[in-house]
């Protein structure tokens, strides 16, 4: 995993957590690679660890758009958004918005 994903994934956390629920999570299998630096990755601000239920959790992708590349936990009947910038699942076929 990246910056932009693992950045990506604690912001989103981080400001969801600030307007909707604290029960919001940012989890990953992926291990993250060298442009995440140790100073990060040692911070108060961490992935969390994988939650319980998430094979039927409500799901937000960041930094995925590919069905291809998704992680094997992601039901697409239980995404309720996807932020992206690499072309995907996203510039084919729209995605309803369920946030609220």
């Amino acid at each position: 995993m990246d910056i932009d994903a693992y950045a990506s994934m604690l912001a989103y956390r981080e400001l969801l957590r600030a307007t909707i629920s604290e029960d919001i999570y940012a989890f990953s299998n992926a291990i993250a690679n060298q442009t995440v630096p140790a100073m990060l990755r040692n911070s108060k601000y961490v992935l969390d660890k994988k939650p319980t239920g998430i094979e039927s959790a409500n799901i937000i992708l960041v930094d995925v758009s590919d069905p291809e590349y998704f992680e094997e936990f992601v039901d697409e009947n239980h995404i309720l958004e996807i932020i992206d910038h690499h072309p995907g699942r996203i510039n084919s076929q729209p995605l309803q918005q369920n946030l609220a």
